[in-house]
């Protein structure tokens, strides 16, 4: 991990670590979960900003409720080749599901398929960026790494605190206390 001023970066973790953090006692969900960078290519031919207001951020879509901010609006979850927009993204462009939306990517310009849209609580996207999120293995080969994940993230079963979660998961992931 690196601290900066502004923010902390971490490595990215293998994707092998989800399956040992769904097996600590009193997990009941745990999910990879990748954020990067993906650029639309808008309904007028112009790229959408790289940075500040009007980026995009290039995700997984998550499957779990408990672990996801964004909730499907209309259509499905992404498979390959899919992609699922922020509502309010798809609805100012003007694109309805089955459409082709380009994504320029880290690995390069892609033709993914609209199958569904989300939003973000209240809202129809999130304020001042765009969603562009895919299916796992889709989203580490556009927006991060094959078989790694940006974070972890790690639902309780029952009456587990967040706490107690995070001591356990500490203690089998590191070793001794969590401090």
């Amino acid at each position: 991990a690196i601290d900066g001023e502004f923010a902390a970066a971490r490595e990215r973790v293998d994707a092998h670590l989800v399956e040992q953090i769904r097996q600590v006692e009193g997990v009941d969900a745990a999910r990879g979960s990748i954020q990067g960078f993906a650029q639309l290519v808008l309904a007028d031919g112009e790229a959408a900003a790289t940075d500040g207001l009007g980026a995009t951020i290039g995700a997984s879509w998550i499957d779990d409720e408990r672990l996801n901010p964004f909730t499907l609006a209309s259509g499905r979850a992404p498979g390959a080749g899919e992609v699922m927009l922020d509502k309010r993204t798809a609805e100012d462009e003007g694109w309805k599901l089955g459409d082709e939306i380009q994504v320029l990517t880290k690995a390069g310009p892609q033709q993914l398929t609209l199958v569904g849209t989300a939003t973000y609580g209240d809202v129809d996207g999130i304020p001042g960026s765009s969603l562009v999120a895919t299916d796992d293995a889709t989203a580490q080969v556009l927006f991060a790494e094959p078989g790694r994940y940006d974070a972890v993230l790690v639902a309780a079963a029952g009456d587990v605190t967040s706490a107690d979660l995070a001591d356990r998961l500490h203690a089998e992931l590191v070793g001794g206390a969590h401090g």
